[in-house]
């Protein structure tokens, strides 16, 4: 994982269980429910979609389910749309 469990935040937590509510979820939907509580909002995404990477040869590789949620673009719209990664069992 790019970020340790144990080095989660309770803003990392409280995104993510947010997230957790949606198939996928706005960035601006996050913002309004947490009423704009976390400052560094871009980071903690940021930071929690990280991928890590595995080299073949030269060539790296991203590693299956290694961040905690995945971006998407909402089509046709370029609103960027978070849904949680397959490493967190879905309440």
């Amino acid at each position: 994982m790019s970020v340790p469990v144990e080095e989660l935040t309770k803003n990392d937590y409280k995104v993510l269980e947010y997230i957790n509510r949606f198939t996928s979820v706005h960035k601006n939907d996050i913002e309004k429910h947490l009423n704009n509580s976390i400052t560094s909002l871009d980071y903690v995404l940021s930071k929690l979609s990280k991928v890590d990477y595995k080299l073949n040869g030269d060539v790296p590789f991203p590693i299956a389910n290694s961040n905690y949620i995945e971006e998407e673009f909402d089509r046709p719209s370029p609103a960027l749309l978070y849904i949680l990664s397959d490493i967190l069992p879905a309440s």
